[in-house]
């Protein structure tokens, strides 16, 4: 039976899409101009560089930017922190907790790898945790994104699972490192990519 409300989930969704362009181009881009450059998002994020000597010291100044920010997950002696602000739809919130991130390097959507504090953090979907733990590394994700050696892009995935009400072991070799992005171009340095149908396509072929 099809018993779904599918067209909620659509809603929402272009409700999402609207809340980020509107986040994008009317705060972030209007307050930061050429000094802001957006190197990924999905469905609900936005990580960007900024070009900014202390991003919390804008945020503090201008209303445009911090109105638009759930800071209540911020250490409570931070400038900007506000427990009203908690779980407001619509608003962001700061994912480093009021770190700033040093490098990062994403391959395609959720995955990627970061320096957060000096550590390395890394998000891959569908990979196990033990794997991702010891066996990825934020090295490897920019050699798989820039090419640079051969290296081995798939690791062993250990999982229980359920069939039929019977428990299994399962072990599968899973490719943990793909830099193939089908939802972009990606131009020649690997790094900046464009919409397709993008006027600039034929230019940069």
């Amino acid at each position: 039976n099809f018993c779904k409300p599918i067209y909620i989930g659509l809603a929402v969704l272009d409700i999402s899409k609207s809340l980020m362009y509107d986040y994008h181009y009317n705060v972030m881009r209007k307050h930061y101009g050429d000094k802001i450059e957006l190197m990924y998002t999905d469905t609900d994020s936005l990580v960007y560089y900024i070009q900014t000597d202390d991003f919390y010291k804008d945020l503090k100044n201008n209303n445009n930017l911090l109105n638009r920010m759930d800071t209540s997950n911020l250490p409570e002696d931070h400038t900007c922190y506000i427990a009203e602000r908690k779980k407001i739809p619509g608003l962001f919130s700061d994912e480093t907790d009021g770190l700033v991130m040093t490098e990062f390097c994403a391959l395609r959507a959720k995955s990627y790898a970061y320096i957060l504090d000096g550590k390395e953090k890394i998000k891959a979907k569908g990979i196990r945790r033990h794997v991702v733990k010891n066996h990825m590394t934020f090295n490897d994700h920019k050699k798989c994104l820039f090419g640079e050696e051969e290296m081995d892009v798939k690791r062993e995935n250990v999982s229980i699972r359920s069939f039929k009400h019977q428990l299994m072991t399962i072990k599968s070799n899973k490719l943990t490192f793909n830099n193939f992005d089908d939802k972009r171009v990606i131009l020649e340095d690997k790094i900046h990519t464009l919409a397709h149908g993008h006027y600039r396509i034929e230019e940069d072929d």
